[in-house]
């Protein structure tokens, strides 16, 4: 069977996505807040899909996943599967939405997605909500 016809190997994502990853400290994956999970989210799918999100967002925490059910998201920003947490777990579900099984389209789009978000600084709190300077007491 041609390479091109067999489903990715775990060398691959390897290759092409965990290791963007490498030198980036856990802690930094992980989004700080929900607010900042929520537009990252945004983001990604906007980039994924080429449409805006319209959809209902919720945030969740446990063990449960990041995921689509029925019409809504769930975003868990804590996360932590065998092999993902935080970023790198939303952009491999966004990525899934997407591209439903392991395959090459689907490896490529969330290799995309993985240098869209590290370029962006996602993992360097830029999506976070800014602070407002307190005024002083005259």
């Amino acid at each position: 069977m041609a390479h091109y016809a067999m489903r990715p190997t775990g060398e691959d994502y390897n290759r092409l996505v965990n290791q963007k990853w490498r030198g980036i400290p856990r802690e930094q994956r992980l989004p700080q807040s929900d607010i900042e999970a929520q537009r990252g989210f945004k983001r990604l799918y906007r980039k994924a899909t080429g449409r805006k999100f319209s959809g209902t967002i919720k945030m969740t925490t446990g063990n449960r996943h990041t995921w689509c059910r029925r019409g809504v998201w769930s975003i868990n920003r804590a996360r932590t599967s065998w092999h993902h947490s935080g970023w790198p777990e939303i952009i491999h579900m966004v990525s899934h939405y997407v591209v439903r099984n392991h395959t090459h389209e689907q490896l490529r789009l969330e290799r995309d997605l993985t240098d869209y978000a590290i370029k962006n600084g996602f993992h360097q709190g830029k999506l976070a909500p800014k602070t407002k300077p307190e005024k002083a007491n005259q």
